[in-house]
């Protein structure tokens, strides 16, 4: 859909024209892989090992540095994979709108469905961590979702060694019941190692060999996880707010060329322009509060707290 107002534009400018021709529905065949985790596990790191990349902001300790859905793709052996990290949950820096925008993202984000989910912590699994996954599983998945749950425990120095892992998964086990539930329902338990980058030489190198070691491990595993997990209640919040984000997408992209065309044009048109600009970014946030509406209704008529 192309507001009236871009209409008009296109009708002046054969430049916008072939710029939103450019716009095209990524239709690649990629495995999804949703990251969750609560504030502080380290799912923003797990993803740069994952990706082989930087581009997701990691943070230090329980400090959540993500506010925003980040995602990236890559392929490894000729396989297209997407990873989408999720907002920390349990992020009190984060308002009501701003947690219904992440899960709406995110939900949106694995609309055609997922591989696998991978459920991140840093070993300390309490209450905290538990509300962490019900949230989002209640609210897009369903009771057919634990298959397709990884649980990856990430800083844990002894990763390669098979019988410390083993060891590790025990102490889980013993220290949680829920986690004990989640443990024996889930597709694996994997360990890994996420040392931090650091400017120290000697340091990087040991963090770059480890990332890389889990990276393989990780990957290994990615690999037999073929099967494509498309739940009704995925797609139910979908069908409710579909309409809304690709208009929403839309309007941004329009958006962006506007304000690209805003740096060229003369005086005169100026003014136009700018309000043009501001009766688009008022379409927008119509569009966000539509999202946020159903979203919320969805997650009330699912029953989730």
């Amino acid at each position: 859909m192309i507001s009236e107002l871009t209409n008009e534009l296109l009708k002046e400018n054969d430049f916008l024209k072939k710029e939103l021709s450019k716009v095209k529905n990524n239709t690649d065949d990629v495995r999804n892989i949703l990251i969750i985790g609560k504030t502080g596990s380290g799912k923003s790191t797990l993803a740069n090992i994952i990706t082989g990349t930087d581009k997701f902001r990691e943070g230090k300790y329980t400090v959540s540095e993500t506010h925003h859905i980040q995602a990236e793709k890559f392929s490894y052996e000729k396989v297209n994979y997407h990873v989408i990290d999720t907002v920390g949950i349990g992020d009190t820096q984060l308002t009501e709108k701003q947690v219904l925008d992440k899960i709406s993202e995110a939900t949106y984000s694995v609309r055609n469905g997922l591989h696998q989910i991978l459920f991140v912590t840093s070993g300390r699994f309490d209450q905290g961590e538990i509300n962490a996954y019900e949230l989002p599983k209640k609210a897009i998945f369903d009771e057919n979702v634990d298959k397709f749950i990884t649980i990856v425990r990430t800083s844990f120095p002894n990763f390669e060694d098979e019988q410390e892992c083993q060891k590790d998964i025990l102490l889980m086990r013993k220290e949680n019941k829920g986690l004990t539930e989640i443990i024996n329902s889930c597709n694996k338990v994997i360990h890994v190692e996420n040392y931090p980058m650091t400017a120290n030489l000697s340091l990087r190198f040991y963090s770059e060999e480890t990332r890389n070691s889990s990276r393989n491990i990780l990957l290994k595993h990615l690999s037999t996880c073929q099967e494509t997990y498309k739940p009704q209640n995925l797609q139910e919040l979908v069908e409710r707010i579909g309409n809304s984000v690709s208009i929403k997408e839309q309007l941004e992209q329009e958006l962006v060329i506007l304000k690209r065309q805003s740096q060229d044009i003369s005086k005169e048109n100026e003014s136009d322009l700018t309000s043009r600009i501001r009766k688009l970014e008022k379409e927008i946030e119509q569009q966000k509060e539509n999202i946020r509406q159903e979203t919320k209704e969805h997650i009330m008529e699912k029953g989730v707290n």
